[in-house]
């Protein structure tokens, strides 16, 4: 896989807290678990990438008695109730299941519902 930048193989993980961006740095290895090119910075011990040491991070706490035995409960109580959400807004007859109603022009007379093929 080359990169734009001049040929550079690139690391395959994202930077940034509130906006991601791609990283800038060349890549040095390939990740053990998900087979992405990651550079030193974004490589563990493990010799796997940071995201994929999160993931098993979560996964194990997910195992662990306590927390995993209460989110198992919880999945398995609101599937076997037939739980939904109680939503409080009303409903407006113009606006049709989805929404695209906003579309319909009737001065339009481009539109015979043919599809992209008079596009």
């Amino acid at each position: 896989m080359s990169a734009v930048f001049g040929g550079l193989d690139l690391c395959s993980c994202k930077r940034g807290f509130f906006t991601l961006r791609d990283c800038a740095n060349g890549a040095v290895a390939t990740c053990g678990a998900c087979s992405r090119r990651i550079c030193a910075e974004h490589m563990t011990q493990a010799g796997i990438c940071v995201e994929c040491a999160a993931k098993r991070q979560e996964d194990a706490a997910l195992e662990d008695d306590t927390t995993g035995y209460a989110i198992r409960s919880r999945h398995r109580w609101y599937d076997s109730g037939n739980y939904s959400p109680v939503w409080w807004g009303t409903s407006d007859p113009y606006w049709s299941d989805t929404d695209y109603r906003w579309y319909d022009d009737p001065g339009d007379q481009d539109d015979d519902g043919g599809g992209f093929g008079d596009s």
